[in-house]
């Protein structure tokens, strides 16, 4: 790669353009009609159908979302998982904890308020990644459950409906399912442990107080 790079005098975003545009070309000989690739390939010029945007930008809040503003700004449908990544390392926001509450608040459209709100329709959704070299298959499901969970009722949550910060109704439901992937697999979720129990009740008592289905 290095000596072909020198032959041309070419840059890495250089090859990463030539790379993306023969694998495009591929993808629509097999019969492809959309492609989709990191956001990397935008900086290097490329223009999938859907990028998917990973990166932000050193001091800029996790909210702002750099790559998936100029995606969609630029006509191109957008996939994001910034601020998202459940195992955090790789240089992928390796200074984020990415707690459960932070998910349920984080609103993907929100870098796109204001002059750029008509570009909204660009932004398909959101994915939460987790690093195969972080986790094992002992320890996947509690690093990825319940915060999944939790992305899936953000995104499916119409914004009229929703208030970030307002866990009342939200929670007992998370802790049904909780008591739900527990009791039936069982999943090692991660405890909540900010769920209300002054009272010292057992998690089965707690279960039993949101009238769960017993599956034991």
């Amino acid at each position: 790669i290095a000596a072909w790079l020198d032959r041309r005098n070419d840059t890495v975003d250089d090859l990463q353009a030539v790379y993306f545009a023969r694998a495009s070309e591929s993808a629509r000989r097999a019969g492809f009609s959309r492609t989709v690739a990191w956001d990397d390939v935008l900086q290097a010029g490329g223009a999938p159908s859907i990028v998917h945007a990973w990166r932000g930008q050193s001091g800029s809040p996790v909210s702002d979302d750099p790559w998936l503003v100029r995606a969609a700004t630029s006509g191109i449908d957008v996939v994001t998982s910034h601020g998202l990544y459940l195992t955090a390392g790789n240089s992928v926001d390796a200074d984020l904890v990415v707690a459960w509450q932070d998910v349920y608040d984080r609103d993907i459209l929100a870098p796109l308020q204001g002059e750029n709100a008509s570009a909204a329709d660009r932004v398909l959704g959101a994915e939460a990644p987790v690093w195969g070299t972080s986790v094992d298959r002992l320890t996947w499901d509690h690093v990825a459950w319940p915060r999944l969970a939790v992305l899936a009722e953000r995104l499916w949550t119409p914004p009229d409906r929703f208030t970030p910060g307002n866990y009342t109704a939200f929670l007992p439901r998370l802790m049904l399912l909780r008591c739900r992937l527990l009791a039936s697999t069982p999943v090692a979720v991660s405890p909540l442990d900010d769920y209300p129990s002054v009272d010292k009740r057992s998690f089965l008592e707690q279960c039993d107080a949101l009238r769960w289905p017993r599956l034991l």
